[in-house]
């Protein structure tokens, strides 16, 4: 059994996936050196869906800086998705990457929704996008990151 059916049966997909939908449609909302928060010039090196130290399902995404003093540093965009709010977080990402791959609210199950992630990481390489990324945190210290510009490369 792969972990995407595992998932897939752990959790209620047609209840997440009306809980992404309504939740979208109210506005939904290791020792290394930290880079502090600001506005970095990124490329997308990595995202997907892997696996929690719980065995939840989490989407990450892994963004290089690309100049500056913190040129060649990650920053990490680590989303538990076990809930419709989170789901939301992940896909307003998503669509701000303007990949040009549909990002649909509704969701249908863990393995689909890798595959459109796998899908939009493509289409960013193959158009050779970069981005600016607003990196700040919450008021709980958790990161947040906002696209303020595409770049074609």
């Amino acid at each position: 059994m792969s972990i995407f059916d595992k998932w897939d049966k752990k959790f209620d997909i047609k209840a997440l996936s009306e809980d992404v939908q309504e939740v979208e449609k109210n506005g939904g909302v290791g020792e290394y050196e930290e880079v502090p928060t600001g506005k970095y010039e990124v490329n997308i090196e990595k995202m997907e869906i892997k696996e929690t130290k719980n065995g939840d399902p989490m989407f990450s995404c892994w963004m290089r800086i690309l100049a500056g003093e913190f040129e060649n540093k990650l920053l990490f965009y680590n989303q538990v998705i076990t809930k419709g709010f989170q789901i939301a977080l992940v896909n307003k990402f998503l669509r701000s990457l303007e990949s040009g791959v549909d990002v649909d609210s509704t969701f249908i199950g863990h393995r689909e929704y890798n595959n459109m992630i796998m899908d939009i990481h493509e289409a960013i390489d193959d158009a050779g996008l970069e981005y600016m990324i607003e990196y700040s945190k919450n008021n709980k210290d958790y990161p947040i990151y906002k696209i303020k510009e595409v770049f074609e490369g």
